[in-house]
Protein backbone atom coordinates (compact mmCIF):
# COMPACT_ATOMS: atom_id res chain seq x y z
CA UNK A 1 0.00 0.00 0.00
CA UNK A 2 3.11 2.43 0.36
CA UNK A 3 3.88 2.00 -3.20
CA UNK A 4 0.82 3.72 -4.32
CA UNK A 5 2.09 7.77 -3.59
CA UNK A 6 5.75 6.66 -4.42
CA UNK A 7 5.15 5.17 -7.53
CA UNK A 8 3.16 8.37 -8.61
CA UNK A 9 6.05 10.85 -7.66
CA UNK A 10 7.12 12.34 -11.27
CA UNK A 11 4.05 10.92 -13.08
CA UNK A 12 1.63 13.27 -14.56
CA UNK A 13 -1.32 12.96 -12.78
CA UNK A 14 -3.35 13.61 -15.18
CA UNK A 15 -2.85 10.81 -17.21
CA UNK A 16 -2.63 8.37 -14.27
CA UNK A 17 -4.73 5.57 -13.69
CA UNK A 18 -4.17 3.29 -10.88
CA UNK A 19 -6.66 0.04 -10.22
CA UNK A 20 -6.35 -1.62 -7.05
CA UNK A 21 -7.51 -5.33 -6.77
CA UNK A 22 -7.77 -6.84 -3.50
CA UNK A 23 -9.78 -9.49 -2.75
CA UNK A 24 -9.39 -9.42 1.24
CA UNK A 25 -13.12 -8.40 2.82
CA UNK A 26 -12.01 -5.92 5.01
CA UNK A 27 -8.91 -4.07 6.44
CA UNK A 28 -8.35 -6.09 9.79
CA UNK A 29 -6.59 -4.30 12.93
CA UNK A 30 -3.43 -6.21 12.91
CA UNK A 31 -2.72 -4.53 9.20
CA UNK A 32 -2.76 -1.04 10.72
CA UNK A 33 1.05 -1.50 11.72
CA UNK A 34 2.51 -2.06 8.10
CA UNK A 35 -0.50 -0.89 5.55
CA UNK A 36 -0.21 2.84 5.48
CA UNK A 37 -2.82 3.46 3.72
CA UNK A 38 -5.33 2.28 5.92
CA UNK A 39 -6.64 4.16 9.39
CA UNK A 40 -8.96 3.20 12.58
CA UNK A 41 -11.74 4.08 10.35
CA UNK A 42 -11.25 1.69 7.78
CA UNK A 43 -11.32 -1.81 10.22
CA UNK A 44 -14.02 -3.85 8.89
CA UNK A 45 -14.22 -2.82 5.21
CA UNK A 46 -12.68 -4.00 1.86
CA UNK A 47 -9.41 -2.92 1.37
CA UNK A 48 -9.53 -1.96 -2.18
CA UNK A 49 -12.15 0.21 -1.81
CA UNK A 50 -10.77 1.37 1.11
CA UNK A 51 -7.45 2.06 -0.58
CA UNK A 52 -8.67 3.65 -3.41
CA UNK A 53 -10.60 5.93 -1.33
CA UNK A 54 -7.41 7.14 0.71
CA UNK A 55 -5.21 7.68 -2.30
CA UNK A 56 -8.34 9.53 -3.96
CA UNK A 57 -8.21 11.67 -0.54
CA UNK A 58 -4.42 11.75 -0.55
CA UNK A 59 -3.85 13.14 -4.74
CA UNK A 60 -7.24 14.39 -5.18
CA UNK A 61 -9.62 14.08 -8.51
CA UNK A 62 -7.25 14.46 -11.00
CA UNK A 63 -5.90 10.44 -11.31
CA UNK A 64 -8.47 7.76 -11.70
CA UNK A 65 -8.65 5.64 -9.14
CA UNK A 66 -10.54 2.48 -8.93
CA UNK A 67 -10.46 0.09 -6.28
CA UNK A 68 -12.16 -3.66 -6.85
CA UNK A 69 -13.06 -6.18 -4.37
CA UNK A 70 -11.98 -9.34 -5.95
CA UNK A 71 -8.98 -11.95 -5.97
CA UNK A 72 -6.83 -11.97 -9.22
CA UNK A 73 -7.86 -15.37 -10.62
CA UNK A 74 -6.57 -17.56 -13.69
CA UNK A 75 -9.95 -16.92 -15.61
CA UNK A 76 -8.64 -12.81 -15.53
CA UNK A 77 -5.49 -13.44 -17.04
CA UNK A 78 -5.78 -16.38 -19.32
CA UNK A 79 -8.80 -17.00 -21.84
CA UNK A 80 -11.05 -20.51 -21.90
CA UNK A 81 -9.76 -22.92 -24.16
CA UNK A 82 -10.49 -25.60 -26.33
CA UNK A 83 -9.34 -29.24 -25.42
CA UNK A 84 -10.23 -31.34 -27.89
CA UNK A 85 -13.35 -29.78 -29.49
CA UNK A 86 -14.66 -28.57 -26.01
CA UNK A 87 -14.47 -25.47 -24.01
CA UNK A 88 -12.84 -25.48 -20.45
CA UNK A 89 -14.79 -23.36 -17.56
CA UNK A 90 -13.11 -22.55 -14.31
CA UNK A 91 -14.37 -23.79 -11.55
CA UNK A 92 -14.96 -20.32 -9.74
CA UNK A 93 -17.63 -20.12 -12.79
CA UNK A 94 -19.65 -22.80 -11.80
CA UNK A 95 -19.86 -22.16 -8.09
CA UNK A 96 -20.49 -18.14 -8.53
CA UNK A 97 -23.45 -16.62 -6.46
CA UNK A 98 -24.38 -14.39 -9.10
CA UNK A 99 -23.03 -12.51 -12.25
CA UNK A 100 -19.49 -11.61 -11.89
CA UNK A 101 -19.19 -8.09 -12.75
CA UNK A 102 -15.64 -7.92 -11.63
CA UNK A 103 -13.79 -10.10 -13.49
CA UNK A 104 -14.84 -7.41 -16.92
CA UNK A 105 -13.27 -4.68 -14.48
CA UNK A 106 -10.24 -6.68 -14.08
CA UNK A 107 -9.87 -8.10 -17.39
CA UNK A 108 -10.17 -4.29 -18.57
CA UNK A 109 -8.07 -2.80 -16.20
CA UNK A 110 -5.51 -5.51 -17.32
CA UNK A 111 -5.61 -4.87 -20.99
CA UNK A 112 -5.19 -1.12 -20.02
CA UNK A 113 -1.94 -1.18 -17.62
CA UNK A 114 1.68 0.32 -18.49
CA UNK A 115 3.17 -0.69 -15.09
CA UNK A 116 2.32 -3.59 -12.72
CA UNK A 117 2.89 -3.49 -9.39
CA UNK A 118 3.04 -6.87 -7.68
CA UNK A 119 1.84 -5.14 -3.76
CA UNK A 120 1.15 -9.30 -3.40
CA UNK A 121 1.67 -11.99 -0.56
CA UNK A 122 1.61 -15.38 -2.36
CA UNK A 123 3.18 -16.85 -5.08
CA UNK A 124 0.44 -17.87 -6.61
CA UNK A 125 -0.93 -14.51 -7.54
CA UNK A 126 2.24 -12.92 -8.31
CA UNK A 127 3.02 -15.49 -11.50
CA UNK A 128 -0.62 -14.76 -12.48
CA UNK A 129 0.28 -11.26 -12.39
CA UNK A 130 3.79 -11.28 -13.99
CA UNK A 131 1.67 -13.50 -17.12
CA UNK A 132 -0.54 -10.92 -17.22
CA UNK A 133 1.73 -8.31 -17.16
CA UNK A 134 3.84 -10.28 -19.80
CA UNK A 135 0.70 -11.24 -22.49
CA UNK A 136 0.08 -7.38 -22.05
CA UNK A 137 3.51 -5.95 -22.47
CA UNK A 138 3.26 -4.30 -19.14
CA UNK A 139 6.25 -3.88 -17.14
CA UNK A 140 6.32 -5.78 -13.92
CA UNK A 141 7.14 -4.45 -10.93
CA UNK A 142 7.76 -6.73 -7.68
CA UNK A 143 7.91 -5.96 -4.23
CA UNK A 144 7.63 -7.67 -1.14
CA UNK A 145 9.06 -7.84 2.57
CA UNK A 146 9.04 -9.67 5.81
CA UNK A 147 10.29 -8.10 9.09
CA UNK A 148 12.69 -5.70 8.23
CA UNK A 149 14.09 -7.08 4.74
CA UNK A 150 12.40 -6.57 1.40
CA UNK A 151 12.58 -6.73 -2.04
CA UNK A 152 11.42 -4.70 -5.27
CA UNK A 153 12.73 -5.53 -8.50
CA UNK A 154 11.76 -4.31 -11.83
CA UNK A 155 11.14 -6.76 -14.75
CA UNK A 156 10.62 -5.86 -18.23
CA UNK A 157 7.61 -6.72 -19.75
CA UNK A 158 8.95 -10.16 -21.47
CA UNK A 159 10.80 -11.57 -18.34
CA UNK A 160 9.06 -14.63 -16.82
CA UNK A 161 9.26 -15.37 -12.90
CA UNK A 162 9.33 -18.59 -12.73
CA UNK A 163 11.22 -18.93 -15.81
CA UNK A 164 14.14 -16.91 -14.05
CA UNK A 165 13.58 -18.03 -9.96
CA UNK A 166 11.99 -21.63 -10.49
CA UNK A 167 8.41 -23.06 -9.46
CA UNK A 168 9.22 -22.93 -5.49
Amino acid sequence: SWAAPLFAQGVELKDLQITLIDGDDSVDEHNLNRQVLYTDGDVGFPKATQAAQRLENLFGQVPTIFGIHSRLESNHVFEAEEVDGIETVSLDSLFEDGPDTSSAEIKAALDEMDVGLACLDNMNSRTLFNRACIDRGAIFVNGGGEAFEGLVEILDSDVCMTCRYGED
